[in-house]
């Protein structure tokens, strides 16, 4: 899977995803979910969206393992 930039296309709406955020005193990537207020949710901080803006690229989560 290729990352895709938030500049090029954005999830649909409820789609999860990968997310990659680069602020610049840091980067990191998280798993969260795209809503219609245009944010990208995720659980790992609280005021899980405070980073939206600062998310640069994206990608769709890949399939589970197959056992």
């Amino acid at each position: 899977m290729e990352w895709i930039s938030v500049k090029d296309r954005l999830p649909v709406e409820g789609q999860e995803v990968i997310v990659f955020i680069n602020r610049k005193d840091r980067s990191w990537v998280v798993a969260g979910m795209y809503t219609k207020s245009n944010r990208f949710h995720w659980s790992t901080y609280k005021g899980n969206n405070c980073y939206t803006r600062y998310v640069t690229h994206w990608m769709p989560l890949p399939h589970g393992p197959q056992e």
